[in-house]
């Protein structure tokens, strides 16, 4: 039986209430920095494994944006220029408006907007059609095997 948010789940959620955004990196920086260490690389397994149980649990959105290493500066895109290198961080927010920023293997429990997924499907459809792979009957997707059977997903 639990025993209730953990500690980096207690901070995610005591942050939320105050800031826009909490990238994860940056909250086990300043945890670390107050505490006068440099973080381990346990505490941002820990601090992402929170984030992850309370985005399952539906209490905050991960979502990834991208941010300067330098400066710590968040953008809501890719190919910005800051003073230093610009990465795809792990972000808690409760903000519906912000959207992720798709990585190339995304799990599972990071939070996709609807819209978003549309428009990959509808990018998907586009490319299967010029390649001649599928056809799109009354809105549905059907794909044609090899063999002349029609399956439906």
């Amino acid at each position: 039986m639990s025993r209730g948010p953990g500690r980096w789940q207690e901070l995610l959620l005591r942050l939320v209430e105050e800031y826009d955004c909490i990238p994860i990196p940056t909250m086990v920086e300043n945890v670390a920095a107050a505490a006068g260490r440099a973080p381990t690389r346990s505490e941002y397994v820990a601090a992402r494994r929170a984030a992850r149980r309370l985005a399952e649990g539906g209490k905050v959105r991960a979502v990834y944006l991208t941010r300067c290493d330098t400066c710590g500066e968040i953008f809501g895109s890719w190919g910005v220029r800051c003073c230093g290198l610009v990465r795809h961080v792990l972000v808690v927010t409760r903000d519906p408006e912000i959207k992720t920023l798709l990585p190339r293997r995304l799990p599972k429990w990071i939070d996709v907007s609807v819209k978003q997924l549309e428009q990959q499907r509808d990018f998907r459809l586009r490319m299967a059609e010029t390649m001649g792979d599928v056809s799109v009957a009354s809105g549905e997707l059907v794909q044609r095997q090899h063999i002349g059977m029609e399956v439906t997903p």
